[in-house]
């Protein structure tokens, strides 16, 4: 229901917040272990980082604003075409010699 997420920098937080084409605000990471997600993140113009918790209603409130900023990084979200991969692993395990 939400059109954006504060969160975390996980990995799998962040996947499930894309897949299903929502933008994420980040608010922390782990360094050197979700480092990488969040480069990601940011570089692919995907989402914010607001290191400082305090600017974090501010920036909502831009968001508001701004309808532009939000179809943006939502149409920068669908352009990296993320999906699902469950349909194709069930499908590689149904087709191996261990399921036969």
């Amino acid at each position: 229901m939400a059109d954006l997420v504060i969160t975390k920098c996980g990995a799998s937080t962040l996947m499930e917040i894309l897949l299903l084409k929502k933008i994420p605000l980040i608010n922390s990471y782990l360094w050197e272990q979700e480092k990488g997600n969040l480069d990601y993140v940011v570089k692919n113009k995907l989402g914010f980082y607001i290191k400082n918790s305090s600017l974090v209603a501010e920036n909502i409130s831009n968001l508001i604003a701004d309808a532009k900023i939000t179809l943006d990084l939502e149409s920068n979200v669908i352009s990296k075409g993320l999906r699902n991969g469950l349909e194709d692993v069930a499908a590689f395990i149904h087709q191996t010699s261990f399921c036969s």
